[in-house]
């Protein structure tokens, strides 16, 4: 419909607001499911729970408040955990709640006026004995970990490339890749990208502690601690300090030296609004497998094209021209069949009360051709009208042209619109130009062989 109105569809643009729809839809949902659990649970305005995961991944705990509902979806509330609550950019853990009586399957932990929820499914059992062991998944925080610390080193990489105008607008942190998005007011360049991307394997070369420290707020702003703008802080702030490369106020978990990330690769670097950049990348063995993945693909090429692997840009390049060239050629012939084809349907043009008419199907590619042989045939008949239609995939779609000097008594938009009635659909355009599309393939034979009554009718109109 859009083409037809000579408009364009911005499907990235749509794809993109749609995400940001879904995000917004997910943290509503996080938010009622809190809200509910909190009224559901009954728990004390002063509760507060205990987060014991910097040092520990498994606690014995126990359980303070709970509900099961009908399809075993559970909620738990425990007295200590070691389960990071999703904050900050960084997703939450998963793991098991146990004992041995039950097992509770944590597949995500919010946090809410210091109240730690767990939710999840109890898999078997019946929560009776309230006494349990908590179990992050390891690898899992791992990874996760190795994201968040490589986080903070690309914020460092990119100040230091690009300039310390830039700051951190936003992250997210998850075990199989990190974004990260930043101040920035032009595209970032590969050249750039490059030293961003050699200084942050650097540092994980490098082997730096990963040093956490808590301190006052105003005392780590002093020593030149990075804060995310806007961010509400405690007097008593957690600085995760890398060297001297980087300080950052942060409550994530993170590597306990920077080699345990391994290997850190971007993928991507796109805009996200007005001065806003986004950066994602992978790390461990993410980045290898994203590594692997890519050279695969090279061997590929390199074996389809039958060169070294060094010479492949020079030889797409190449053929990339010959493809040019075979594509004008084509594109010739095609012009030149399309016209032969467009004074065949004029050799047999029908004249109907004193007016040209010229019609008929075509087997042709795709629309542009269609349009491109209404343009010859306008150009040709001098004066008249041409109906032309043509078959793509299961539809049927009409172009209608009147000449210059008939438009006051025929009007395109009409004419179409009358002859998509026979294939079942509408169409509408400028008095001297208008498309139609419709899904009876049976229906055009009839349109086709009603073309005289349908001017006469249209002009007795």
């Amino acid at each position: 419909m859009a083409e037809e109105k000579g408009l364009e569809v911005d499907t990235k643009g749509f794809e993109k607001e749609m995400e940001a729809q879904k995000a917004r839809a997910r943290e509503d949902a996080k938010f009622d499911r809190q809200s509910d659990s909190f009224s559901k649970l009954d728990i004390p305005a002063e509760h507060k729970s205990e987060f014991v995961g910097y040092e520990n991944d498994t606690a014995n705990c126990v359980i303070e408040h709970h509900y099961i509902d009908e399809d075993n979806n559970a909620v738990i509330v425990l007295d200590k955990t070691p389960f990071y609550a999703e904050s900050g950019g960084e997703i939450a853990d998963t793991g098991k709640i146990i004992n041995d009586e039950f097992e509770i399957e944590v597949e995500d932990v919010q946090k809410q006026n210091d109240v730690i929820f767990h939710f999840g499914k109890l898999i078997k059992g019946a929560i009776k004995n309230k006494k349990v062991k908590a179990l992050v998944d390891l690898e899992r925080r791992k990874n996760i970990a190795r994201n968040h610390t490589a986080t903070h080193l690309l914020h460092a990489a990119l100040r230091q490339v690009l300039g310390t105008h830039l700051h951190q607008k936003g992250s997210h942190v998850a075990p199989d890749r990190l974004r990260f998005d930043f101040t920035h007011f032009q595209q970032v360049t590969q050249d750039e990208l490059d030293k961003v991307e050699l200084l942050v394997n650097e540092k994980i070369m490098m082997n730096i502690p990963v040093n956490p420290i808590i301190e006052n707020l105003d005392d780590a702003r002093k020593k030149g601690a990075m804060a995310l703008f806007g961010e509400k802080y405690e007097k008593k702030v957690r600085v995760i300090e890398i060297g001297d490369c980087s300080m950052e106020l942060c409550g994530g978990l993170h590597c306990r030296r920077t080699g345990d990330i391994g290997f850190f690769k971007i993928i991507s670097e796109s805009s996200i609004a007005a001065g806003v950049r986004r950066i994602e990348a992978v790390t461990g063995l993410f980045a290898y497998e994203f590594v692997k993945h890519h050279e695969h693909i090279l061997h590929q090429l390199q074996n389809q094209l039958n060169t070294k692997l060094s010479e492949i840009p020079e030889k797409i390049d190449k053929l990339h021209i010959e493809n040019k060239e075979l594509r004008k050629n084509l594109e010739e012939l095609e012009r030149s069949s399309l016209k032969d084809i467009v004074d065949d349907f004029i050799i047999n043009k029908q004249t109907i009360n004193g007016v040209t008419v010229v019609s008929g199907m075509l087997t042709i590619k795709d629309i542009h051709q269609l349009k491109e042989a209404a343009d010859m045939l306008r150009q040709k008949i001098g004066s008249g009208i041409g109906i032309l239609g043509s078959k793509f995939d299961d539809k049927i779609s009409l172009i209608c042209v009147v000449t210059s000097d008939l438009t006051k008594r025929f009007h395109a938009g009409k004419i179409v619109n009358r002859a998509a009635s026979f294939i079942g659909g509408k169409g509408g355009g400028k008095p001297d130009m208008a498309m139609a599309g419709g899904k009876d393939i049976d229906g055009a034979q009839e349109l086709f062989k009603n073309i005289p009554e349908l001017i006469r009718d249209l002009q007795e109109l």
